[in-house]
């Protein structure tokens, strides 16, 4: 049937992609990033983000909140 045959021709783009992004770029396991990049800044910022998460989730105001969603974003603009 076509739709086989679809299937088919996309399996082997999807493994000429995988294999070509492989040997260019290497493997790597999901969810292990090297510490390497992770400095003070790093931990300070996380820090400062997870003290705000906890102050707000023991007063659930909203003040609290923009200042703990503000940390996130600052953590988010550190890591990348």
């Amino acid at each position: 049937m076509i739709s086989e045959e679809v299937e088919e021709v996309w399996q082997e783009i999807k493994t000429n992609i995988t294999k070509t992004a492989e040997e260019i770029l290497g493997r790597t396991m999901k969810g292990c990033r090297s510490k390497d990049w992770f400095d003070q800044e790093c931990e300070e910022a996380r820090m400062q983000k997870n003290l705000a998460r906890v102050e707000w989730i023991n007063t659930r105001q909203q003040p609290k909140r923009k200042e703990y969603e503000i940390k996130q974003n600052i953590v988010n603009i550190i890591y990348v």
